[in-house]
């Protein structure tokens, strides 16, 4: 395979959200781990969205809270995550917070995805060879959806990033330009508020 051919993306990756949809979900950037995101579900107030409703601005109250799988972390098998709807009658969003460490579609810690995908992860990795052969894949492929976001969304330095990646960069290239394997939640909160609904992998 000549170098930088990279394998064709997977279509989950690159899908845009639909505009038509009512609510989502949301990253807080601020939570960073497992006892910040206990302090949210005490406090709703720490993950609200600032300026309410992203869809209509209108006032969002807390609807409900939910677990969300957390598989392979050593310290939970579950954590919790706040829900708040739109007040206002013609919206009436729902939006999902959650914590910017959870891989969103992964069903684990970034953290965990970062130590499976990594070249010197031993044998006794609790994530499945099958799930790790598949998550290394998807860092072998074409990250055009990546670079355009950067380049068309994001601020003059992302543009000059996505310029110096260029459109055959792989996500893997894309990962390491922003730090590497340690970065992986950075980078995901930030695509996904650039692009909700395209990932990293």
């Amino acid at each position: 395979m000549p170098v930088n051919a990279g394998l064709p993306p997977t279509p989950c990756l690159d899908r845009p959200t639909s505009s038509s949809t009512k609510g989502g979900t949301l990253y807080a950037w601020q939570i960073t781990d497992l006892d910040g995101q206990r302090r949210a579900l005490a406090q709703p107030d720490l993950v609200r969205p600032c300026g309410g409703c992203p869809r209509c601005d209108g006032s969002l109250h807390v609807h409900e809270r939910r677990e969300r799988q957390l598989v392979g972390h050593p310290e939970a098998a579950s954590i919790g995550v706040v829900i708040f709807r739109c007040a206002r009658v013609g919206c009436r969003a729902v939006w999902r917070i959650l914590p910017a460490f959870l891989a969103r579609h992964l069903w684990r810690a970034w953290s965990t995805v970062a130590e499976a995908v990594a070249p010197e992860t031993s044998s006794r990795s609790p994530v499945p060879k099958s799930t790790t052969r598949r998550w290394r894949s998807r860092l072998r492929e074409v990250a055009r959806a990546l670079v355009l976001v950067l380049g068309s969304r994001g601020n003059d330095r992302l543009a000059q990033k996505a310029t110096t990646l260029g459109s055959s960069a792989l996500r893997h290239d894309v990962v390491d330009a922003f730090g590497g394997l340690g970065w992986l939640a950075p980078l995901a909160v930030l695509i996904h508020r650039l692009e909700p609904g395209v990932r990293v992998m």
